[in-house]
């Protein structure tokens, strides 16, 4: 039984009424068929092209139109670059790769707007030679970037050069990587913006003879224009998350230089010489001059050799002219830093470097030669807030500090710092809680466990307390012993009683007890 709306009432029909008789329907529902599969057809015609019924790579893009799909399933071994020239979906199926022959090509040139490259498997002519292959390449222009590139699933190895290389890419994603054998950087960006990579691992970056240093993944910009940042401005708006880079064992696992809103979250760095470098980046005369800017590294794990032959597991540097700012927030650092005689070598858990209110909290350091946290020179206003450090170790460096105030000048803050002991076995475990540096200025903040350590303060006539700049009293000189009943204190014992008592008045007042 069917209704029909008629006017202002229901009216109940019988459909059988006003059924076709059942061959005209039938012979309607076989035209639609019909024509829904040739219109279906024709669809899937003009959007989705398989590689296999063409004579090469280009000749299947050129018959997909822009906004359609190109389904690559063979295999394909290459001298020259593939280049996707037009907006549309590169998609890698049934075991297809691309092979180049030549190491000084990409396997993939993209210079259109709108591409996405999913599951692209690339493989290159080696990683233990520098040359300049690369995997995946993709190179705007500041006055024409290349927007919206997503590379999805990427499974690239054994290039000359680069995995992925961007610049002047605007909107990018890339994401669940897997890279291995390359020889200077797994990911590399220079001046890109507002873009993102995500999950997957980038593994075994060589650094072969004729490259001075190698990458995991790097945010920065070309250097060679005297035109400097108008032409080449700083990698900017940028998210890693979630990525493990493990093995980049003579330079930098994640990097930026003089990048700005860079974000490092959540990512697992493992056997690099630095962990996670945030420094600054070059002039065109090679002078270091653009710092890094509101970078933030927060719920990284970073882990180290564990025998004093590694770097920072943090670095954080500005420049004598500009200086670096951001956060570093709840990371893990295991087994970083250089144990050397040399103190141009020992450089920790977290090192900075000419930073201005840089915060550094609820970090745990464990097992970090020479120092917990490193502060070197030209820190302003640093607040170092609620850090655990364990077993902060040397063996050939007479420094072995939680905190450690190397030069001058720096302003920093130090509250709420841990220090704890472990397993670790060495020369010397926990010796100090911070050591000062007699020209910087250092408050102590209160909340400071320090207690395990050997020698909790070091030159602590330089770490005032945060309000006053009064010496704190559990540092105030002693007050001699009371003479004996009926007898007078000499000078020497009146100096030494008037010299305490000042102190703890200062100290007072310093946690607002006025006498």
């Amino acid at each position: 039984m069917e209704y029909l709306l008629m006017v202002n009432r229901l009216v109940a029909v019988d459909d059988s009424d006003y059924r076709l008789p059942e061959p005209v329907r039938q012979g309607i529902a076989a035209d639609v068929d019909d024509v829904s599969s040739e219109l279906g057809s024709r669809v899937e015609a003009r959007t989705f092209v398989v590689d296999t019924n063409y004579a090469s790579l280009e000749d299947a893009l050129a018959a997909t139109p822009s906004g359609g799909v190109l389904e690559v399933r063979g295999t394909h071994e290459r001298g020259t670059t593939f280049t996707v020239d037009k907006a549309c979906t590169i998609r890698f199926t049934q075991g297809a790769q691309i092979t180049t022959s030549v190491s000084s090509v990409a396997a993939v040139t993209v210079t259109a707007s709108g591409v996405t490259l999913d599951g692209p498997v690339l493989v290159g002519t080696g990683g233990n030679t520098a040359g300049t292959g690369r995997g995946i390449s993709a190179v705007g222009t500041l006055g024409s970037a290349i927007r919206d590139l997503r590379v999805l699933k990427p499974q690239i190895t054994q290039f000359s050069e680069y995995g992925v290389y961007l610049e002047f890419c605007d909107g990018f994603q890339v994401e669940d990587v897997s890279i291995a054998g390359i020889a200077y950087a797994g990911i590399s960006l220079a001046s890109c913006a507002n873009g993102v990579i995500r999950g997957g691992t980038i593994a075994n970056v060589v650094q072969p003879a004729g490259f001075l240093n190698s990458y995991g993944i790097t945010a920065s910009r070309r250097t060679n224009s005297p035109s400097e940042l108008s032409a080449f401005p700083r990698s900017r708006n940028i998210v890693v998350n979630g990525m493990t880079i493990d093995g980049v064992p003579l330079w930098e696992g994640l990097d930026t230089h003089g990048g700005e809103n860079i974000e490092f979250s959540g990512n697992t760095v493992r056997n690099c010489l630095v962990g996670i470098a945030v420094v600054a980046s070059s002039n065109n005369s090679g002078v270091s001059t653009y710092a890094p800017l509101g970078v933030k590294v927060t719920g990284n794990t970073v882990v180290g050799a564990g025998d004093g032959s590694n770097s920072a597991g943090i670095w954080f540097i500005g420049t004598a002219t500009e200086y670096a700012t951001g956060s570093i927030v709840d990371n893990r650092v295991i087994d970083t830093g250089g144990d050397t005689a040399s103190a141009g070598n020992n450089w920790g858990g977290i090192a900075i470097d000419r930073t201005s209110s840089l915060k550094i909290a609820v970090n745990t350091l464990v097992r970090c030669a020479v120092a917990g946290i490193h502060v070197i020179a030209g820190n302003v206003g640093t607040q170092i807030a609620s850090n655990v450090v364990e077993d902060v170790y040397s063996n050939v460096s007479g420094i072995c500090a939680a905190v450690y105030v190397r030069s001058s000048p720096n302003s920093i803050l130090v509250t709420g710092t841990e220090l704890v002991r472990g397993t670790k076995t060495a020369t010397r475990v926990n010796n100090e809680g911070i050591r000062c540096n007699a020209s910087s200025t250092q408050h102590d903040g209160g909340g400071n466990q320090w207690s395990l350590a050997a020698t909790p303060v070091v030159n602590s006539a330089a770490l005032r307390s945060s309000a006053y700049g009064a010496v704190p009293v559990a540092r105030a000189a002693a007050i001699t012993a009371p003479p004996a009943p009926g007898a007078t204190y000499d000078q020497t014992q009146m100096t030494a009683l008037k010299t305490a008592l000042d102190a703890a008045i200062a100290a007072l007042r310093n946690y607002g007890i006025t006498l």
